[in-house]
């Protein structure tokens, strides 16, 4: 079993029955505690995934005969413990439904999903949103869906949706941006991902993927600057990897200005980000 759909085997009577009341007594309490307890002290951004495997199953055996955690102790825990809705969400993922219908074809496409049965999924996330059309979680992965079967048209319109709904949401803006560019319409990429620097400027991969998309579209000036902006902020971060690809970005842009007899775009730009380029 992959650490995912252990998380989801761990809360899934709670995903599926989100509406159902249960009752909290002191058992419950102490169950709960315990287990929240237990679950808090594992790392889950550890690389050791096998890790974490045996030690979550550790800690839902010291208060359930099952792999599963009773529903009440589940219940409890979703109000209660931060450590618990972490594994919701790495699950199933955030901003879930309140519709209990609308969430049981979430669950069913997220779980066609990770059996890659795109078009299955697709059929599930659409269920879900026609029962709630404010789903934001599931127009995103009804997008990663399209985009996993190459249909970027289809997954544009859903991560506009999505965005409708939750306007400054990391992720979907990002994959907006990816699936513009899959689909070869640079400038709007490009547009994109300016769109996500101003929501979240300290983050340099906005500025790599901008330089990038702007030099396929041919606007040189903004990509090259954009190209710098992110070199610089990967220098700052000692992100040697991405600091590599930034400067093969810009050794390649430099070569094509260069061509053009248009060096002078690239030594303005040099000059703006504080970059000697001698």
């Amino acid at each position: 079993m992959t650490i995912n759909n252990l998380f989801k085997a761990v809360c899934f009577i709670l995903i599926t029955t989100s509406g159902i009341y249960a009752q909290e007594d002191t058992a419950t309490k102490l169950a709960a505690d315990k287990a929240c307890s237990c679950i808090t002290k594992i790392n889950f951004e550890t690389d050791n995934k096998e890790k974490v495997t045996e030690e979550l199953v550790k800690c839902v055996k010291g208060v359930s005969t099952t792999t599963q955690l009773p529903v009440e102790v589940q219940h409890y825990m979703v109000k209660n413990c931060q450590a618990f809705k972490t594994i919701i969400s790495k699950a199933y993922g955030t901003d879930l439904s309140t519709n209990k219908e609308a969430l049981k074809y979430y669950v069913e496409g997220r779980n066609y999903t990770t059996k890659a049965q795109y078009d299955l999924a697709i059929a599930s996330y659409n269920k879900a949103i026609t029962i709630d059309s404010q789903f934001a979680a599931a127009y995103n992965y009804l997008a990663d869906s399209y985009d996993n079967l190459g249909k970027y048209s289809e997954a544009i319109t859903a991560y506009k949706k999505s965005l409708a709904i939750k306007p400054n949401d990391k992720m979907p803006l990002q994959n907006l941006a990816q699936a513009y560019e899959l689909s070869n319409d640079y400038q709007q990429a490009a547009i994109t991902y300016e769109k996500f620097i101003a929501l979240y400027p300290e983050d340099p991969e906005g500025y790599y993927n901008a330089g990038r998309t702007f030099c396929m579209s041919e606007n040189y000036e903004k990509g090259t600057d954009y190209l710098m902006k992110a070199y610089q902020k990967y220098k700052e971060t000692n992100s040697a990897a991405y600091l590599a690809d930034t400067k093969k970005a810009l050794d390649g842009t430099y070569n094509i200005l260069k061509k053009q007899n248009r060096l002078d775009i690239y030594i303005q730009a040099a000059k703006k980000n504080n970059i000697n380029i001698e």
